[in-house]
């Protein structure tokens, strides 16, 4: 299986960054861009080649990353002028001799793509969508009987859209050469699928964002401000006061993560996780200490605040 980010538009939103940097080098934080969260996901995965679809200032691309990064080969795509999504998955498909995890070059998330993998092996379908919780874009006002009962700003919404992560199967390759030219194969080759009943979606708790306006960016240099990504999931500073520091941890499932501090108390958020040998419930605190290790059976998220 191979990697492919599709990396090739103008980011015309975010002008003046986009017109000297592709929208894929924007950083998320010093020395760490949307491209490298990208490519971290696949190395994560056990992926080991991965194709760059790209057009816009492609060279300041290739710069960057050469042919090598942490030990997977890329290999570019390269447009003349951006031709949109279709042209860049038929460029592809005609390179590609193997099953594919494709993905959108201006997202950011938590997703485990090995979960996925994994998700999309079991389902049998050709087609493996990643959807996620959108956020109302906007404050929301929950109103009882012609009262106000809360204000909730941006909340998730009980609606799923497109996260811009396929697994799409070899098998299904030809789909894309045969549909009319569209900028989109959402538009013109998902739905058509879906109707045969061909794709599956794969859901994932974890934060997710769409770059594409300066608020965006904030946004995500916000949440990546603190923030270290590693196979296990994320560690991302919290407080620092003094001689305290609360950090905290989503765990991905089936990996061990070695705790770095002499003393602390871990609080469990969500999921559940195995400190040492003592299994730690949603809720829970516990007393940790330097040499233990925490992993879980599932995806989790912890709280330790680190002591002296």
């Amino acid at each position: 299986m191979i990697g492919a980010i599709l990396a090739g538009g103008y980011g015309k939103r975010l002008r003046p960054y986009t017109e000297r940097i592709p929208k894929g080098l924007l950083e998320l934080k010093d020395g760490y861009t949307i491209l490298h969260k990208q490519l971290d996901d696949f190395s994560y995965a056990g992926i080991k080649k991965v194709f760059m679809l790209t057009s816009h200032l492609s060279q300041r691309i290739e710069e960057t990353f050469g042919s090598e990064y942490r030990g997977m080969r890329i290999e570019y795509l390269h447009e003349d002028k951006p031709m949109g999504k279709m042209f860049s998955m038929r460029n592809l498909i005609s390179a590609a001799d193997t099953d594919a995890v494709v993905r959108n070059g201006d997202t950011v998330s938590d997703i485990d793509l090995r979960r996925m993998i994994d998700f999309s092996n079991d389902s049998g379908k050709p087609l493996t969508v990643h959807v996620t919780r959108m956020r109302s874009p906007y404050g929301v006002v929950d109103v009882d009987h012609g009262a106000v009962r809360r204000f909730r700003e941006k909340p998730l919404l009980d609606v799923l859209i497109n996260a811009g992560v396929y697994i799409i199967r070899k098998e299904i390759f030809h789909y894309f050469m045969e549909q009319s030219v569209s900028f989109e194969p959402e538009i013109a080759v998902f739905p058509s699928l879906a109707e045969k009943g061909l794709v599956s979606a794969y859901y994932e708790d974890g934060e997710w964002l769409g770059i594409d306006s300066e608020k965006d960016l904030e946004s995500a240099r916000n949440e990546f401000a603190g923030r270290d990504d590693f196979q296990w999931g994320y560690r991302k500073l919290l407080l620092r006061d003094g001689n305290v520091s609360v950090w905290s941890l989503r765990i991905n499932s089936n990996r061990e993560v070695p705790l770095w501090m002499d003393n602390g108390v871990m609080r469990v958020v969500s999921g559940s996780v195995e400190y040492n040998t003592e299994l730690c419930q949603s809720g829970s605190v516990s007393v940790i200490s330097a040499g233990g290790t925490l992993k879980s059976s599932d995806i989790s998220i912890v709280e330790i605040t680190q002591l002296g």
